[in-house]
This record gives C-alpha cells, sequence and structure tokens, in this order.
C-alpha cells in the first residue's frame, strides 16, 4: 500500500486500481484539481519529513 508515482510505478496512468482504504473522501467544496494539488503537497512534505528524521 503507498502512493501511485511516490511507492509505485502507475502515478501517470490514464486509469488506477487502487485499494479502498488508500482513498480520502474530498469536502463537497474541493474539487478534483485542488485535491490533487493537496495530495501532491502532503506526499512531497512527508517525505521530506521523514528523511530528515
Amino acid at each position: 500500500v503507498g502512493a501511485p508515482g511516490h511507492h509505485y510505478d502507475g502515478g501517470f496512468a490514464k486509469y488506477l486500481l487502487v485499494e479502498a482504504q488508500t482513498l480520502v473522501p474530498l469536502p463537497d467544496e474541493v474539487d478534483f484539481v485542488m485535491g490533487a494539488a493537496a495530495s501532491s503537497a502532503w506526499a512531497g512534505s512527508s517525505r521530506t519529513s521523514a528523511r530528515r528524521r
């Protein structure tokens, strides 16, 4: 389990199959573009923080 493109190949695939437990629901006021940007920013900062430990 991990993030496509970060932990395994497939982040740029047209279609992607992932485990349901890895999904995060977006609030109604957050569109897919903003949700994708937020998840990418979180993944990058999370990875950087883990390396600093």
